[in-house]
C-alpha cells in the first residue's frame, strides 16, 4: 500500500494553529458577551466553555450553506462561479487594450431597451 506524502509549508502550520486557537478562544468570547450583554454570571469553567463550544459548532453546522458539502452535488454544479460573465469571453482573447470608444459601443451593444409605460400613454395620445 502506497502512502502519499504530504508537505506543509509555513504558512499551512500557521493557519492550523491560528485555526485551533480560534476554536479555543470563541467559547471563551461568547460566554463573555453572552455575560456582558444579558447580566447571567455565567462562571468560566470548563464546563461552560465545553457548552459554548457545542453551542456554537451547531449554530455553525445549522447556518453553514447546503453547497458547502460535496454530498448530493455533479461536478459541474459545484463548480459554478456565479460572478461569472459569460459575456467576457469573447474579450479575453485580446492582446490589445480597447479603447474608451470601443468600450463605449460594447457597453451600448449590452444595453436592453426598456420603454416606460408612462411614456407608451404619451406616445398613443399624439
Amino acid at each position: 500500500m502506497m502512502v502519499k506524502e504530504i508537505e506543509f509549508s509555513t504558512a499551512d502550520i500557521i493557519a492550523t494553529l491560528l485555526n485551533a486557537l480560534a476554536y479555543v478562544i470563541s467559547p471563551i468570547l461568547f460566554i463573555w458577551s453572552v455575560n456582558t450583554l444579558f447580566a447571567c454570571n455565567i462562571d468560566m469553567t470548563f464546563k461552560a466553555w465545553l457548552a459554548g463550544l457545542v453551542l456554537i459548532m451547531l449554530v455553525r453546522f445549522h447556518l453553514r450553506s447546503p453547497t458547502s458539502s460535496y454530498e448530493g452535488y455533479s461536478d459541474e454544479e459545484y463548480d459554478y462561479d456565479p460572478y461569472y460573465d459569460d459575456d467576457d469571453d469573447e474579450y479575453e482573447d485580446d492582446d490589445e487594450y480597447e479603447t474608451p470608444e470601443e468600450r463605449k459601443e460594447r457597453l451600448k451593444a449590452k444595453l436592453i431597451v426598456c420603454q416606460d409605460p408612462k411614456d407608451k400613454k404619451k406616445q398613443d395620445k399624439t
